[in-house]
């Protein structure tokens, strides 16, 4: 969820939106295709590199996701398609944090470049995955106003990915072993008890705890790989709201 604002990573994001390949393309509304249809998110061509994961994450990369990312078959992706329609459908109901809070959302982690701020649902931490219905959602600014920029899974696996992801295999599942809780809110990753201590946390093993972050959203679109953890638009933008 925290991460160091790299500039390598910044580097590149700048170059691919002047492009437009994320530009365009992740402000374009998703099209109402026919489930028949080889959807975007079926292929991952993402090409940035992946140094904006912790060295956690890229050890479980290696461990747990040993085949890159392709193209899904017709069959996962028409399950997919139909996942993340009703996901993103289901979102929908809350596209500004004020309205996830009336809906019994919680923020849980403050904004967060690259990830925006994370507000947890009214299901809590399952131990399976509901694929139609994020248990998650990811704003961008910790203001009531702040829109919804992305969809979020999180459950209790233990120590490995969860079996039952979404469709096809390009879900690479992540996790965060320590987090500093400080009242109900995550305020640091990977701290040290007394680093967590002195901002008036306390460390919590989260080691069994695995998130997928879904970048599926109208205006916040990120078609080389919608399940890539971190949105390269959002590394190095401040908060909307």
């Amino acid at each position: 969820m925290f991460v160091r604002k790299l500039s390598t990573v910044a580097a590149v994001v700048s170059m691919v939106c002047t492009a437009g390949f994320v530009g365009a393309a992740a402000n374009a509304a998703p099209a109402a295709a026919s489930s028949s249809r080889h959807h975007w998110y079926c292929t991952a061509t993402d090409t940035l590199p992946m140094t904006d994961m912790s060295d956690q994450q890229m050890a479980d990369e290696a461990n747990f996701y040993p085949e890159m990312k392709g193209t899904l078959s017709r069959r996962d992706c028409r399950e997919l398609h139909e996942d993340l329609t009703a996901a993103r459908e289901y979102a929908s109901q809350f596209p500004t944090a004020g309205a996830a809070v009336a809906g019994g959302f919680k923020m849980i982690v403050p904004y967060v470049h690259g990830m925006g701020a994370h507000y947890i649902g009214p299901v809590g931490i399952p131990t399976t995955v509901d694929p139609k219905q994020p248990n998650f959602l990811l704003y961008g600014g910790n203001g009531p106003d702040a829109p919804l920029v992305g969809l979020m899974w999180l459950v209790s696996s233990g120590q490995a990915p969860p079996a039952d992801g979404l469709p096809g295999g390009n879900d690479h599942w992540h996790r965060h072993s320590r987090l500093c809780l400080a009242g109900s809110l995550v305020v640091g990753d990977g701290l040290t008890d007394a680093a967590c201590s002195a901002m008036g946390g306390l460390n919590l093993d989260t080691s069994g705890l695995w998130m997928l972050h879904v970048w599926y959203v109208p205006g916040w679109l990120y078609r080389p790989d919608v399940f890539r953890p971190h949105h390269p638009m959002l590394m190095d933008m401040p908060p909307m709201a």
